[in-house]
């Protein structure tokens, strides 16, 4: 009896599910995880080195500025990289939830089949 109840309570709640479908790969959105791209003037790198070595003392107050905006810019592109590196693992962790609960379900449906029949 128990049997025939669950088999009925089955086939009572497939007809719900009919209404999915499976997605495809044309209805799924892939995110970008590249960062987005953040300029850094050429010269940069020159002018970091120079200040490195020698220190700010030896600079114009044009070559200070242009040093302080490119330490932003770089502040800036590291930034960049580590909000679409947290990006990456964010959605890691979602797909790795999915698949734990799909296995989940697929389980216990199969537990659930092989008690009824």
């Amino acid at each position: 009896m128990p049997r025939l109840i669950s088999l009925l309570l089955i086939l009572a709640f497939l007809p719900a599910c009919s209404q999915y479908r499976l997605a495809s790969l044309h209805d799924v959105e892939i995110p970008n995880y590249e960062p987005r791209e953040v300029v850094v003037p050429a010269t940069c790198e020159g002018l970091i080195d120079r200040a490195a070595t020698r220190g700010m003392e030896g600079f114009t107050e044009a070559e200070a500025r242009e040093i302080l905006f490119c330490q932003q810019q770089q502040i800036i592109r590291t930034q960049e990289e580590e909000a679409a590196a947290k990006r990456l693992e964010a959605h890691a962790a979602a797909a790795r939830f999915a698949l734990q609960t799909a296995t989940f379900v697929l389980t216990g449906l199969i537990a659930v089949a092989a008690w009824v029949f």
